[in-house]
Order: structure tokens, then C-alpha cells, then sequence
């Protein structure tokens, strides 16, 4: 994993890519910098100087009555205080009304000139603010000590800062955005929107340093109360770019493919391949636990459970959670027993009556670890292909269920914090309309259960649109099994026969009417160029008949 580009960890559905992320800007690390950097600067410029002698207000006889740069300096200062307090005081008397000011500050001034007064004349009897005398160097008493720990506390400040300012990620799939923050050491926060409930996207570059350095605020908005901003984002304006083109190409994508798909199965009736089935989810969830036999099986089950021929699937408390909350009865009983057995040589004629306890003890603290587990194990959360359910059940007692139709769904985010992280189990949180938001508390592999919840979500959407589009298919359906019953569609055979039917007609017709007229044609063109010939012989005949008689007569 790079230092300041860290790689995030994404339960990606089938077919997911990452298009683009991006990470808060240098800007902000700054301006988190800049407290704990001013500390670090000046407890340990204090400790370094007087580790080396420094100190503060000594005299050097050397410099009595003298004036130096600095002393120039406090008289200009001086000078500049009694001009501006002179001129407040004149523009008061000048004030036609009488009321006084709401705020009257010249008395900060007024303080102020009397400080330099006293300042100036300080130095001008030879004292020092700052001295320095290395054969008072001091480099290790308490107040050093004090002054070098505040210092390091301070750079392990900046230090946590970098880390937590490189953590936070704003990510973009070809199926949602996801925040996903991370305060380090601290808890693990991811929250996301799909992008078919995406309402609206916004950009703000509104301040100078914001369009020079080339950061902003990306705001996403759903449908429902939900939204996401990141806040000193890097390059807003291609990420804001990015979301809307593929924004665009979902919405441009989905509705004529699924129009399409429904047509050609439904009206066409063309089915699927072998082994395919329209609306099958698949999906896979390691179950933890499912192995465990005997009294583990009873304390800690399987985890989630899941049937398979439903998709059902169940969660409970993670069973690390479970032993941590049975750890305290179990703790206590222990100690009891521990300091029995260690007792026990020395209590001889009370050993009964320390039975007596001990086993009191161990029954009021079986009963406490039997009842916290039934309150643990006995919390489920449910998710199938239509709802989510919340089920708490007390031990003998009443059942709280609550459910929510799973298109209900705005949001889905988890929180873990870094222990939590460690043991492997985190909160799950999901948002609602108007059925109050659920809550799934310490569940195993949280980042898991809310890519889950968000396949189901998904899935029954693309389904909720061709149940939608259900109402026109059917249309669409009869009115093609109307066109085939009144004759409009033909089959290939009544193709074929019409084809045959008109080639038999064309050829009678040509016989009959074409051929005839075609043959009467060719014929009378034929006896036009007969006679055209005979003309052409018995012209040249004539010209050759007179030639001859012509050169008799000449010879004559």
C-alpha cells in the first residue's frame, strides 16, 4: 500500500469496475497542519532556546542609554499607536450624535502605547526581553522537559493527520458512489448511493484558492434526504464531469435493453439457455461456524445462516462480540472460584457455608451468561429478496420485529472502529423511508453484509422496472397473438405457398398475355428488316444496272 495513495477495500458486485476516485487535497492537510505545526514551532524553538543559554528579560550594562535598530523600530511603532488614537478621538468629537458606540476598542490602543512606552524604556536602562548566556544553558530541567514533550506530542499531531487526511477516498463504479472515510485508529465509515437514485450532482469552486490550486466541495444528492459531500476534494470538476457521463449512460442503457429483453421473451417468446433463469441471484457468503458441535454450537451458531433455495440470509452479533459480553459473568465466577480454592485450607469449619456461596454464585452467574446469550444470539437481521427484518427477542419474553420493503433502501454505510476492525465485526447501518432507519449491530464482516444488502437492493430494482413495464409487454403480447389469429403474421409455410402461388401466376400471365405480345413484336420486327433488306438489294441493283449502261455508251 502506497504512503499517500492507499489502496481502499471495495466488495465490488459482479460486473463492478472503479472508473475514478479521488482524495482530499493538500489544501486541507495544511490547514489541519498548521495548529500542531505553530505548537511543535514554538515549544520547541522555547525548549531549544534555552537548552543553549537563552533566556528572557535580563540587563546588559553594556547598552544603558543606547538606541539600536530594534529601539528605532518601538519609537515608529509608538508613533503610529498615539497617530491612530489621536484620530479616533477626533473623529468621536466630531460625531454629531451624542450616542455612544456599540464597540469602543480605543482603549486597546491606549494599552497598546503604554506597552512600547514601557517596552522602549526597558531597553533604553539596558534590558534585554531576549538574552542569551550559554553558561546558563538549562538544557534538561522540568520546564525543558515539558516544553520538548509538548513539542513531540505535537509532531505526533501532524503525523496522525497525514495519515487520517490520506484515508478518505470519494469513489465512482459504473453502479454507485461511495464515501469511504477513515479516521485512523479510530473508526472505519463508508456510505454510498446507487447511481439510478442519484437526483442531483454539484460542484462548488466559489474562493480564489479554489480555482487556483484546483480543489472544491462534490456534492451528491439522492432521491430521498440522503446525500454525500466531500469536502477539499482533488480535481472536482473531472470527477463531477465523470459522474454525470456515466449518469447519463446508465440512464440511456437501461431502460431500452430492459424494454428490448422483455419484448424478445415475452411477445417473441424466446427463452433462455438451459441453466440460465431470469431474476436468479448469485451470490456467495462464507458462514462462519457452521462446523461447531455440542455447547460452541449453542453459544456461538452459524453466523450468518443462509438457505439456499430462498437466498434468505441471517446475521447475528458476531460471536467474538458475544464472548466479550459473556466475558464479565465468566470473569467473576472464576475469581470467586479462584479465591475459594486458595481459601479453602484456611476456612475448614466455614467450608460449607463457602460451598453454599460458591454455588450461589455459580447459578446467578450461569443464569446471567445464559441470559445474555439468548439476548445476543436471539438479535437476528434478515434480509431476503423482498424485505429486511429486525428481530429482538428477549429471553422468554416478547419479540420486537420490525421490517421494511427492501426497495424502501436509501442508504447503506457502516461504522467500525479501529478495535472492532481488529476483532472483525462493525455496525451496518441502513436508511429507510418511512419505516425508521435499521440498525445491525456488531455483525461479522460488516463491509460484506453491506455489499449484500446493496446486491439485493440492486437486483430488485432492475426487477421492480420490468414489473413495471409488465402492464405494456402484456399489451404488446396481444395485440401479437391478435395479429397471428386475424391472418397479419404468417408462419413459413404460408409464406412458401404464397410465394409458389404468385410464381405460378406470373408465369400463366406471362404466357398468356406478355409472351404472345412479345413474340408478335419480335416477328413483325423481323418482316420490317426483311423488307428493309430486299429494298437495299434492288437499289443497288438499279445503281449497278445503270453504272454499266453508262460506260456502253462511252465506248460507243
Amino acid at each position: 500500500m502506497a504512503l499517500w495513495d492507499p489502496e481502499i477495500e471495495l466488495e465490488l458486485d459482479e460486473g463492478e469496475e472503479i472508473l475514478y476516485q479521488t482524495h482530499h487535497h493538500w489544501v486541507l492537510l495544511i490547514e489541519e497542519e498548521f495548529f500542531p505545526f505553530l505548537i511543535v514551532l514554538i515549544a520547541g524553538g522555547v525548549a531549544t532556546f534555552r537548552a543553549l543559554g537563552g533566556g528572557v528579560f535580563g540587563i546588559d550594562q553594556n547598552q544603558t542609554q543606547q538606541l539600536d535598530w530594534l529601539s528605532f523600530l518601538l519609537i515608529a511603532a509608538l508613533a503610529i499607536l498615539i497617530v491612530t488614537w489621536a484620530r479616533e478621538e477626533d473623529l468621536k468629537l466630531k460625531k454629531k450624535s451624542k450616542q455612544k458606540p456599540a464597540v469602543d476598542l480605543t482603549w486597546i490602543l491606549q494599552v497598546g502605547i503604554l506597552g512600547v512606552l514601557a517596552l522602549l524604556w526597558f531597553r533604553y536602562q539596558g534590558g534585554r526581553v531576549l538574552v542569551f548566556n550559554p553558561d546558563a544553558a538549562v538544557p534538561f530541567d522540568l520546564f525543558n522537559l515539558v516544553l520538548f514533550g509538548i513539542a513531540f506530542a505535537g509532531l505526533i499531531w501532524i503525523l496522525y493527520k497525514a495519515l487520517d487526511w490520506r484515508d478518505d477516498t470519494l469513489v465512482l463504479t459504473n453502479t454507485r458512489i461511495i464515501l469511504d472515510k477513515e479516521e485512523f485508529l479510530v473508526r472505519h465509515v463508508q456510505q454510498q448511493i446507487l447511481l439510478v437514485d442519484v437526483q442531483q450532482v454539484s460542484m462548488r469552486q466559489n474562493t480564489y484558492p479554489q480555482v487556483l490550486f484546483n480543489y472544491g466541495i462534490i456534492t451528491i444528492q439522492s432521491f430521498s434526504l440522503k446525500k454525500i459531500t466531500f469536502h477539499h476534494t482533488t480535481r472536482p470538476k473531472e470527477m463531477e464531469r465523470r459522474i454525470k457521463e456515466e449518469l447519463a449512460k446508465t440512464t440511456k442503457l437501461a431502460e431500452p435493453n430492459i424494454v428490448k429483453r422483455m419484448i424478445a421473451e415475452r411477445v417473441f417468446e424466446e427463452k433462455k439457455q438451459a441453466g440460465e433463469h431470469a431474476g436468479a441471484h448469485k451470490f456467495h457468503v462464507e458462514t462462519t461456524g457452521a462446523n461447531r458441535s455440542g455447547v460452541f454450537r449453542w453459544l456461538f451458531p452459524p453466523n450468518p445462516e443462509i438457505d439456499e433455495k430462498s437466498g434468505q440470509i441471517m446475521w447475528r452479533p458476531s460471536s467474538i462480540y458475544v464472548a466479550l459480553q459473556l466475558l464479565r459473568p465468566f470473569t467473576i465466577w472464576l475469581g470467586v472460584t479462584l479465591v475459594l480454592a486458595f481459601t479453602a485450607p484456611f476456612i475448614s469449619e466455614w467450608l460449607w457455608l463457602a460451598i453454599v456461596g460458591w454455588a450461589l454464585v455459580t447459578l446467578i452467574c450461569g443464569g446471567w451468561i445464559f441470559w445474555l446469550r439468548e439476548e445476543l444470539v436471539n438479535d437476528v437481521y434478515i434480509l431476503n429478496k423482498r424485505e429486511i427484518i429486525d428481530v429482538d427477542q428477549k429471553p422468554f419474553g416478547p419479540v420486537d420485529r420490525r421490517t421494511a420493503p427492501i426497495d424502501r433502501i436509501q442508504n447503506i454505510s457502516f461504522d467500525v472502529t479501529f478495535l472492532e476492525q481488529l476483532l472483525g465485526f462493525g455496525t451496518v447501518k441502513i436508511q429507510t423511508g418511512g419505516s425508521g432507519d435499521f440498525t445491525f449491530n456488531h455483525v461479522p464482516d460488516p463491509r460484506g453484509v453491506q455489499a449484500m444488502v446493496n446486491d439485493y437492493l440492486t437486483d430488485f430494482k432492475k426487477s421492480s422496472a420490468e414489473r413495471n413495464l409488465q402492464n405494456s409487454i402484456d399489451v404488446f403480447r396481444e395485440y401479437h397473438a391478435l395479429q397471428r389469429e386475424k391472418g397479419e403474421l404468417m408462419d413459413r409455410k404460408a409464406i412458401d405457398s404464397a410465394i409458389d402461388e404468385k410464381s405460378q401466376l406470373a408465369v400463366s400471365v406471362y404466357a398468356d398475355q406478355i409472351a404472345p405480345i412479345q413474340i408478335a413484336l419480335t416477328l413483325r420486327q423481323a418482316l420490317r428488316a426483311q423488307v428493309r433488306a430486299a429494298r437495299r438489294a434492288r437499289v443497288r441493283k438499279l445503281i449497278a444496272r445503270h453504272r454499266i449502261s453508262g460506260d456502253n455508251t462511252k465506248e460507243s
